[in-house]
């Protein structure tokens, strides 16, 4: 929230503030200020109505109301909605490793996948190598872009496609 006082206005808002607060068993902390800051200067029409209203069921206003008030009227988002948001952040790093071995293992797959076709490169291409040099380029390029529509740092293989009828399939054109 922003403040938009002068320094007179706001001067006058902290006087007012500071003798509700004394009158209240609430403590003396942020969020108490916060919330008679905003009832005195009548930024938030509906927060004067439920001051009243606790004042008159419980007449003091202890830590527990101050901080249903200000969760409710002045906190950018509630202390609930602050540790949701930080249980899911730590619901999601605690899946870090377990992603990380995961990706370690499709890394080393695909290193396996490396070492094997670097190996066939040292000996002379037969009749029909071309194509299986061809089908491999256009494998691992559909599974890089593959790899990349399912976000970032991701390494994937693709299956080796399946001849209808036992025939040869021919590589596409990139």
């Amino acid at each position: 929230m922003r403040y938009h006082h002068s320094s007179t206005q706001s001067a006058e808002c902290l006087r007012l503030a500071v003798k509700h607060m004394t009158q209240q068993q609430a403590s003396f902390h942020p969020a108490s200020y916060a919330v008679w800051y905003q009832d005195v200067a009548g930024i938030n029409p509906h927060l004067p109505a439920e001051v009243d209203e606790l004042l008159q069921r419980s007449r003091w206003l202890d830590d527990g109301n101050v901080y249903v008030l200000y969760d409710r009227y002045t906190a950018e988002f509630s202390t609930a909605t602050a540790l949701c948001i930080g249980e899911s952040v730590s619901h999601h790093l605690d899946q870090v490793p377990e992603s990380a071995e995961q990706m370690g293992h499709e890394v080393s797959r695909f290193g396996d996948l490396l070492e094997g076709w670097s190996d066939t490169q040292s000996e002379p291409v037969s009749a029909g190598g071309e194509a299986v040099i061809a089908d491999f380029v256009n494998r691992a390029d559909r599974a890089l872009y593959l790899a990349r529509t399912q976000g970032r740092n991701r390494v994937i293989l693709t299956p080796r496609p399946q001849p209808a009828n036992n025939r040869q399939i021919e590589p596409q054109p990139r």
